[in-house]
């Protein structure tokens, strides 16, 4: 296959990628940890579990355990999580519906064959989603899997829903979603997020998910 060629095919999913899973913009600063060993790198991810991830200018990527770095890089991660755009990423109305070029990338994660769900709760069905994820090749740019959460009532569906041929996960959450009243959106961390549309009826305690 030539050059010309083979680029018209990867070019779309190259852009999709950009799209959905693009990287942090945070500026490159001088991490130091306990013994004085410094590193330039910039920020990929706020602490989770103790830890941060960190890129160096080549690409690599560390991870670092708070406790471990210097008191100023402490109070600098202190310093964003008590920010007014931390707060705001955390906030609900800093998820935004997915683009075209969105739903063609998740599209490509995952397909999931024939199977009926009969009263499953929601949480399962995004966990098994969730784990098949996690064992894919594909990564975020931090070395995070792209994953799904349930959001508010959406937490409380449960699904009752038939797949009659293999399909992709991008036409079964859009089939979820049309038939349930739920939304897919995306937050600030690149992660998937199922929850209840504004149009639902707010009254109803259960959603049920019908069909494809």
């Amino acid at each position: 296959m030539n050059t010309s060629k083979l680029l018209s095919l990867v070019a779309p999913f190259l852009l999709g990628a950009t799209t959905l899973f693009g990287t942090d913009a945070s500026a490159t600063r001088n991490w130091t940890d306990l013994q004085g060993r410094s590193i330039q790198a910039r920020l990929l991810t706020p602490p989770v579990d103790g830890s941060i991830k960190i890129e160096r200018a080549d690409g690599k990527v560390f991870d670092l355990r708070v406790e471990r770095l210097s008191t100023a890089d402490q109070d600098y991660l202190r310093s964003l999580a008590s920010s007014p755009e931390a707060a705001t990423a955390e906030a609900g109305d800093s998820l935004r519906p997915l683009t075209d070029k969105d739903w063609e990338m998740v599209a490509q994660l995952l397909s999931l064959t024939p199977r009926t769900y009969a009263d499953i709760p929601a949480d399962e069905v995004v966990e098994t989603l969730n784990k098949r994820l996690a064992s894919s090749d594909f990564r975020l740019p931090d070395g995070r899997p792209i994953s799904i959460r349930l959001e508010g009532e959406a937490a409380d569906a449960r699904i009752n829903t038939e797949i009659r041929y293999v399909v992709n996960l991008a036409t079964f959450l859009q089939g979820l979603a049309k038939s349930s009243q739920l939304e897919l959106r995306l937050d600030a961390n690149q992660q998937l997020v199922l929850l209840t549309s504004t149009t639902a009826n707010s009254g109803k305690d259960k959603i049920k998910l019908f069909g494809l």
